[in-house]
């Protein structure tokens, strides 16, 4: 089993006792429907904790510790992804009757990363009072591998204004959807033999009665996996046991960032495959949900685009370290100009006159 505590008072950065106790909710219900996570046991309180008792599945093992173990071949990790998300699209995406919220983008992604990056400088304000790079960071710019980029709230502030973005990016129906499938998150069962995961279940849901039943969509689940397949995992991971063999990440004076990646190292060789393949695997679905693939393939890196940066608080909390909050403010910038430059054919904040990015600059180039 698996056992989940929280005090009822805590509710940390929208991560507390309601996300908690909306979550066991959500995967009740969802029991009714479909057979996609795993089961409540129970929902209770012990004096002033709330407690929920899940199913424990698959030794623990996740989709995530697949992508990271060298020793299996891609094409393994491919047939799962693919597997995967046939499963996803073929049964749980399923449409719902409520009609969209109208201010779908901007609840879901616009006030939810201003809202982030207000508490983010909340807690260097109040608790992190030397995270001075961070702060500078959020409110006046960073140069990234050579290439400066404005502080994000002058990003927010552009992409709110434009209404023929948002007409591109609106949703135009809502869906059944987990608002936060990372690969962390999927718990999956591996069978010898077998050239793929065997069967898989989805864990650590946000509940309908977090976000709103009428802001429920694919596209938010496809932004969450792009961001899972990219850097999540692989620089929680190496600042937790201090692993910067796969990644270079080093602050010079000022505001100066280089990022690069180990070109020899089977783990990044992995996520950046694997995000290629989901890229793919997106593009091949039924056409009710890749049609007119140019305003589809926008939409999902708009979502992916707007992933890491709320994540920092969490960062912040979680770990209290600043160069791993950094580490994914200066990636979530750089997937954010790669939007920019989709969007508008260059990022119209880049001072340069060609705003490209590479995504996966290697050491020594």
């Amino acid at each position: 089993m698996v056992y989940k505590r929280v005090h009822k008072l805590n509710q940390g950065i929208e991560n507390g006792h309601d996300k908690l106790l909306n979550e066991a909710l959500f995967m009740q219900q969802q029991a009714k429907k479909s057979n996609f996570y795993p089961r409540v046991i129970d929902v209770r309180y012990e004096k002033e904790d709330l407690v929920v008792e899940c199913e424990f599945l698959y030794d623990g093992v996740t989709l995530v510790d697949v992508i990271f173990n060298e020793d299996l071949p891609q094409l393994y990790i491919d047939n799962s992804l693919e597997y995967v998300i046939k499963q996803l699209f073929d049964k749980y995406y399923v449409a719902k009757s409520t009609v969209p919220d109208k201010d779908y983008i901007f609840k879901c992604y616009f006030e939810r990363l201003r809202r982030r990056m207000d508490v983010s400088l909340e807690l260097i304000d109040t608790q992190f009072r030397d995270w001075v790079h961070l702060k500078d960071a959020i409110l006046n710019g960073i140069s990234i591998n050579g290439s400066y980029y404005p502080g994000i709230y002058e990003y927010i502030n552009y992409l709110e204004q434009d209404k023929n973005l948002h007409e591109i990016l609106m949703i135009d129906q809502n869906y059944e959807s987990h608002h936060d499938l990372i690969p962390e998150n999927i718990v999956v069962n591996k069978v010898e033999g077998l050239n793929r995961i065997a069967e898989f279940k989805l864990i650590d849901p946000r509940g309908e009665m977090e976000t709103g039943e009428n802001s429920r969509h694919y596209l938010y689940d496809m932004g969450k996996m792009l961001f899972g397949l990219d850097c999540y995992g692989l620089f929680r991971k190496g600042f937790l046991i201090n692993d910067f063999s796969h990644f270079y990440f080093v602050a010079d004076k000022g505001n100066n960032y280089t990022l690069t990646f180990n070109r020899n190292s089977v783990t990044i060789q992995h996520l950046m495959e694997s995000q290629k393949t989901w890229w793919r695997l997106m593009q091949k679905l039924p056409d009710e949900f890749s049609d007119n693939w140019g305003k589809r393939s926008l939409q999902y890196l708009f979502s992916f685009a707007f992933m890491y940066l709320p994540d920092i608080p969490c960062r912040i909390i979680d770990e209290k370290n600043e160069m791993l909050a950094l580490s994914f403010y200066t990636r979530g910038m750089m997937i954010m100009r790669i939007f920019m430059s989709k969007a508008y054919g260059k990022d119209p904040l880049s001072l340069k006159e060609v705003s490209e990015v590479e995504l996966w600059p290697m050491q020594g180039v």
